[in-house]
Formats: C-alpha cells, sequence, structure tokens
C-alpha cells in the first residue's frame, strides 16, 4: 500500500517540503504545475578508474552500470577535458589578475565568461573588467557585459553555515589524524535529524546542538578517519551517504544534497533583470559603450541553482534596456537568448555536452 500525502511530507527533508506542497495544492486546485524532479549532487574524482567513474554517475542517475555506454561515456569526458582547455586559453590573459574586487569573486565571473563564449563559438577578444563587469570586442564591435548567478541566497547561505558550523572544523581533525590519505570524500548530512532534546543539525542556534556541536564534529571525525582507512564503523544516524574515492589528489571533502528541482525560474530571472538594470545607462555613459549584455549563470548542480530549463521555462515576458539577455548553464554549457518583448529562449549553444547516453533497461 502507497504511502499517503503526510507520510511522503514527513519523510523529505525541511528543503524538500514546500516544493512538495505547492506541487500538492497545483494539482488539487486543477493548475498546471510543473513535474517534481529529484535530484543529487555528487563529486567524482579525477583519479578513479573508469569502472568507478561509471559507476558513481550511475548512482547520481539512479540507475544500474550496466545502463551506461562505456565508450560515449569516454568520449563525454574528452568532450570536458578539451573545453577546459580552451576556456582556459580564452581567460588565460586575465585568470588570476589582482584587482579591486576579490579575486576568486572575479576568477569565477570569469570562467564563466569563458564558458559563454566557448560554447557560442564567439570571437571576441576580454579588454577589461569591472564596471560593467567585462567590455570585450571583436573587430568592430565593444560590448559591455554584467554576469550574475541565478541562486536563492537563503539556500547558499544555509549551505554556507553547515560548512562553518559543523565541516570546516571536522575536515581540519580529518586532515591532520589522516595526514598521509589522499583522496575525494561525498557526505551527505540528514539535517533533521533529531539529536538533543528535539533539535537537529539545521537548528545552528539552539542551545543543545551549540553545547554539543563539538561532539558533533568529533564524532564526525572519526567516523571519516575509520571508513578512509577501511576499518569496520557504524556512522552516526545523521549521517544520509558518505563515500571515500583514493586518488593522488589532496585529501578534501565534498558536501551533497538530494534536492527537488528548482520551480521558481522566472521569478529569479525577472529579479536578476530588474536589479541588474539599475545602472545600465551609466555603464553605456562611462565606457562610451554602445551595447551591453547580460549573462545569467546557474549551475544545476545544486539546491540554490538547481533549475532544468527549455525553450518555454520563461512564464513571463522579460522587459528590459539591454540589448541582449542570455542564459547559461554552467554545469553542461547548454545557452539560450532571451527573445526580446517574449517569454520564449532561443537555445544558441554550439558546444553543450553530450547528454549521457542511458541504454534501456532490457539491454
Amino acid at each position: 500500500m502507497g504511502k499517503n500525502f503526510l507520510e511522503m511530507l514527513d519523510d523529505l527533508q525541511s528543503e524538500q517540503k514546500q516544493p512538495f506542497i505547492d506541487h500538492f495544492v497545483q494539482t488539487v486546485l486543477g493548475k498546471a504545475a510543473s513535474p517534481l524532479i529529484m535530484s543529487t549532487t555528487k563529486t567524482i574524482s579525477n583519479d578513479a578508474s573508469v569502472k568507478e567513474r561509471i559507476r558513481l554517475t550511475a548512482e547520481i542517475y539512479g540507475i544500474d552500470p550496466k545502463r551506461i555506454d562505456r565508450k560515449e561515456f569516454l568520449l563525454g569526458e574528452q568532450q570536458i577535458a578539451e573545453s577546459k582547455i580552451q576556456i582556459k586559453d580564452i581567460i588565460k590573459e586575465h585568470f588570476g589578475k589582482a584587482n579591486n574586487t576579490g579575486q576568486r569573486s572575479k576568477d569565477d565571473e570569469l570562467i564563466s565568461l569563458g564558458k559563454f563564449l566557448y560554447t557560442t563559438q564567439m570571437k571576441f577578444d576580454i579588454l577589461s573588467m569591472e564596471s560593467p563587469d567585462f567590455i570585450f570586442k571583436s573587430a568592430n564591435l565593444t560590448i559591455g557585459l554584467e554576469h550574475t548567478r541565478l541562486e536563492a541566497g537563503y539556500d547558499k547561505a544555509y549551505i554556507a553555515e553547515i560548512w562553518k558550523k559543523y565541516l570546516n572544523d571536522t575536515l581540519s581533525i580529518l586532515k591532520h589524524k589522516s595526514s598521509k590519505k589522499n583522496g575525494l570524500i561525498n557526505l551527505t548530512l540528514d539535517t533533521d535529524y533529531k539529536l538533543f532534546n528535539g533539535k537537529s543539525l539545521r537548528d545552528f542556534n539552539d542551545k543543545s546542538i551549540k553545547d554539543n556541536s563539538m561532539k558533533i564534529i568529533a564524532e564526525l571525525a572519526d567516523f571519516m578517519v575509520s571508513a578512509i582507512e577501511g576499518k569496520p564503523v557504524v556512522p552516526p544516524n545523521y549521517i544520509k551517504s558518505f563515500s571515500y574515492q583514493p586518488s593522488n589528489e589532496p585529501l578534501s571533502l565534498r558536501y551533497n544534497q538530494d534536492y527537488f528541482v528548482r520551480n521558481d525560474f522566472t521569478e529569479m530571472v525577472l529579479n536578476a533583470v530588474k536589479k541588474k538594470q539599475i545602472r545600465l545607462s551609466a555603464y553605456k555613459s562611462n565606457n562610451n559603450i554602445k551595447d551591453c549584455w547580460l549573462l545569467l549563470v546557474f549551475d544545476n548542480s545544486s539546491l540554490s541553482s538547481g533549475f532544468k530549463i527549455n525553450e518555454y521555462s520563461l512564464t513571463s515576458s522579460v522587459e528590459s534596456d539591454f540589448d541582449r539577455i542570455f542564459i547559461l548553464n554552467a554545469f553542461n554549457l547548454a545557452c539560450f537568448e532571451v527573445e526580446k518583448g517574449s517569454s520564449n529562449l532561443r537555445y544558441i549553444a554550439k558546444k553543450q555536452f553530450l547528454e549521457l547516453t542511458i541504454k534501456p533497461l532490457n539491454t
């Protein structure tokens, strides 16, 4: 017998509950509702064997590894490797150069610009960076480009707090106790699991959690030390999943999430355009720029920026004085242009990564 609505709701993590409720209400009211798609994240070590990389990829997709075509899988990996070389070449004159805005943030934006120019095959030279975010030109055209991410600030801050309260110290202890170990750890926590006085890991500021934070950190570190050394160990109840991939890379930790694909794409796009448009006229006049574009970037691999979009994903037209607006999936390099005055998206990517070929169940 299947579970009822309340039983299904009770099984979900807190961040998954509201999308589930919204979808249920829309369906009951007879309104169109986007399908709920559960997604997950996992990082795969560059040093993992082909068999292990396929196994972990299958785990992400929730399928049997036998359904992944090995030859096409390797072709896809080759395509990604070649793209990284070409993207690096596009931005090499500016990457890592000192500026006033915080180098890591600017380098992240520069990588997004490199991905955009690579996947669209637009031929521009980058001239400068800051106000607007970038100025680049071709033989007879100079363009200003503003960059921003489609990202839910609350969800991003929540993950940052997980690291601040638990994982930074856990990783420090882990590196000290396992200083001779290299590799990649993937971890997912059940942040709703009740630990002390009915409180869970997400109750960051509750006294019972604060008082026991060092105990939690020590327990996490001790478990991971034993696990990566191959010792038999039972994980704490609040660990949903854990995996360790030995490699030649320095020991690192990736925090993963299970989440519903977001359904607030249009809202995020409209808000981002409105926010960026405030200084558009100043950008043009200060730099004598005729055209200014806007690049909206999402990564499709986290709760805060997990969208799946196509040409019809916008439900409202976008009004803007930007000359052109682009939306880039930084994960697979799919790229769309917003058609002015409409809600249509036009697919313009020429170098999007190949979709993973999954064999039918009966092969």
